[in-house]
């Protein structure tokens, strides 16, 4: 008698419980289908130590590239550099000789052995426009004659559009500057550049903070006279070069076009050890942009040098030199690969700041999250079906 449904159904009903109990019965004797749970923790804690190998690994990929060496001074892929850092001792109170020709008499005695000659900040104060140009017509007449460049450090009045008469006024305010001289009679300055950031009250009030971004110029640098006449065929090579004044370092540089090979980065520290931390910050920047930094401190026991790219990580550092140390020179190495435009290229850093870093650091753990979605698949096109090799008791 059929009390509800088919008899279809009805068999079904019977057959269900019977396939359940057949399953059960299999398990039973250990041939059933289902992995004990043990079994795959155990295959999920083998892969976890791989994948956190691999994400440690593409972290340490960025530091490959960089070389904590500094790069020779002569080879086939650099171009050497001479600079110098003017620092004469201070003027004596009976001293008859004005600041600029004390500097430009300490430019002269380091011409020989320098290309590119940089004052500390403030070297020099003009009490108008008309000073400052007549200045630069000196310092034009040393450029042109020796083939060299001289950074002129200086501060002038912010309102530099004034005559001689209306000179003299204490109260005016001024600008902190650097102006690069070349040796083109026709056109000796190849930038001028003003400070931004002023030390608080100590500049804050007589300085005027500007609100330009540091310039970018390219000179064509000659071939040393020693060089033999076989390896002049490269030159004149080009050189790019930028600047920046002291505290202006504490900021990011903003973008420029392309890596500069050289800042110019005149200074006035109260402290070594406040120099110090200013001249590692100028090299952080250096390395950002992909360039060296020539850091020259006139402050009381400053610390001088080049730093940044390709300088390792104290640069050539120049101990206890500064306002009564003495001028010094030196020799280094700017990348050279045949004046092709790539070296000029900007930084990964220069190119896209602090958000680069994080970037990167999202597509390792977004790399690294894929691998082990993969591996936790399986099965067909999986990476634990295709290569069972690389996990241990697979």
């Amino acid at each position: 008698m059929w009390i509800q449904g088919s008899p279809d159904e009805k068999v079904q009903k019977v057959q269900q419980p019977n396939a359940q109990q057949a399953l059960i019965g299999h398990e039973a004797e250990g041939y059933g289908s289902v992995q004990p749970a043990p079994q795959q923790q155990q295959r999920r804690r083998s892969k976890s130590p791989l994948i956190l190998a691999a994400i440690l690994f593409l972290l340490r990929i960025p530091s490959y590239p960089i070389s904590l060496l500094p790069l020779p001074a002569s080879s086939e892929s650099t171009t050497p550099l001479s600079v110098a850092c003017v620092l004469p001792p201070p003027l004596s109170l009976d001293s008859t000789k004005t600041a600029l020709q004390q500097y430009i008499a300490e430019t002269r005695a380091v011409l020989p052995r320098a290309k590119i000659v940089l004052w500390p900040e403030g070297a020099v104060s003009f009490h108008s426009s008309t000073e400052r140009k007549e200045a630069i017509e000196l310092l034009k007449n040393i450029t042109v004659g020796d083939k060299v460049w001289i950074g002129m450090s200086f501060k002038d009045p912010a309102n530099n559009d004034r005559d001689d008469e209306e000179e003299g006024n204490p109260a005016d305010r001024e600008r902190n500057g650097i102006a690069l001289i070349s040796p083109d009679p026709n056109h000796p300055v190849v930038f001028e550049y003003f400070k931004k950031n002023s030390v608080p009250n100590s500049e804050s009030w007589p300085e005027i903070p500007s609100d330009n971004n540091p310039p970018i110029a390219t000179i064509q640098l000659p071939a040393p006279p020693s060089l033999p006449r076989s390896e002049q065929k490269s030159y004149p090579r080009p050189i790019t070069l930028s600047t920046s004044i002291c505290l202006d370092f504490t900021q990011p540089l903003p973008s420029l076009p392309h890596h500069p090979n050289l800042i110019l980065a005149p200074a006035r520290t109260p402290h070594s050890s406040l120099g110090f931390a200013l001249a590692s910050i100028a090299a952080a920047r250096g390395d950002e942009l992909g360039a060296s930094v020539l850091w020259c401190d006139g402050g009381s026991g400053a610390v001088n040098g080049v730093y940044g790219y390709g300088r390792g990580n104290k640069g050539l550092l120049v101990e206890g030199v500064g306002n009564g140390g003495g001028s010094w020179v030196t020799t280094f190495g700017i990348p050279y690969n045949g004046g092709n435009d790539e070296e000029r290229r900007r930084t990964v850093y220069a190119w896209a700041g602090n958000i680069a870093f994080p970037f990167f650091l999202l597509a390792i753990l977004g790399t690294g999250w894929e691998v082990e979605k993969r591996w936790n698949a399986g099965g067909p096109g999986g990476v634990a079906s295709t290569t069972p090799w690389l996990l241990p008791g697979w």
